[in-house]
């Protein structure tokens, strides 16, 4: 149904983006990635992240350039710089809904408004989500590869955790590796046919590394 999910579209969109300008940037690292983003923006350096006129390799590039848009939009305001983590926080809340809708064997429209709810009621999601910190976009795209790897789309799977990696690094984004091996392990076991569960994982790989590694292969030599 259409309705829950603009319900929850509505009031996630109401928690994260009212006000969302209306506090300065907290110090540390909302700070620091701000500035650094503000950096590729004046001076139109896009390729590596620099803060305080130094590299500044602290997170990769991914949250940098989606700020960029923003920038132009809106200027160098706390606004812009809150926006990529705000709308990925609204994004992760109507992906948690899709998947509690979807998760029993009989869809439950019921499962995924609770699944969402929880989710909402963290004071910790809704601070991450107004902040100009990575977590939300990192924890969206993590989501997204396990949902779409679960409804047996490997590519797109891949593509998003080659994004969650962009966003956070490679070691932040190996538990959906670890619990995907699991999952795949476990059906070779069961199934007639483990061939295909090792071609999904290969496809999966190829393209979350053809996402991650151009970038970091660009840096390396230059």
């Amino acid at each position: 149904s259409v309705l829950p999910f603009l319900l929850i579209l509505t009031v996630s969109s109401a928690l994260f983006l009212t006000k969302l300008g209306a506090n300065s940037l907290a110090d540390w690292d909302e700070a620091w990635y701000a500035d650094a983003s503000r950096f590729m923006f004046e001076n139109d350096h896009f390729l590596t992240p620099i803060w305080n006129n130094q590299y500044f390799f602290d997170k990769p590039p991914l949250q940098y350039w989606l700020t960029q848009p923003f920038l132009y939009i809106f200027g160098e305001t706390e606004l812009a710089y809150r926006l990529p983590s705000a709308l990925a926080a609204i994004a992760l809340t109507l992906i948690t809904y899709l998947w509690g809708a979807r998760s029993l064997q009989t869809s439950s429209v019921y499962a995924g408004l609770a699944a969402a709810a929880i989710l909402l009621s963290f004071p910790h999601f809704l601070d991450r989500g107004r902040s100009g910190n990575f977590d939300s976009l990192f924890v969206f795209f993590t989501t997204l590869s396990m949902f779409l790897m679960l409804k047996n789309r490997p590519a797109l799977a891949g593509i998003s955790l080659g994004l969650s990696w962009l966003t956070k690094g490679v070691f932040s984004g190996l538990f959906p590796v670890i619990a995907l091996l699991i999952f795949k392990g476990l059906a070779l076991r069961s199934k007639a046919r483990p061939y295909q569960n090792i071609k999904m994982l290969f496809v999966y790989f190829f393209f979350a590394l053809a996402i991650y590694a151009p970038w970091h292969l660009l840096e390396y030599t230059r």
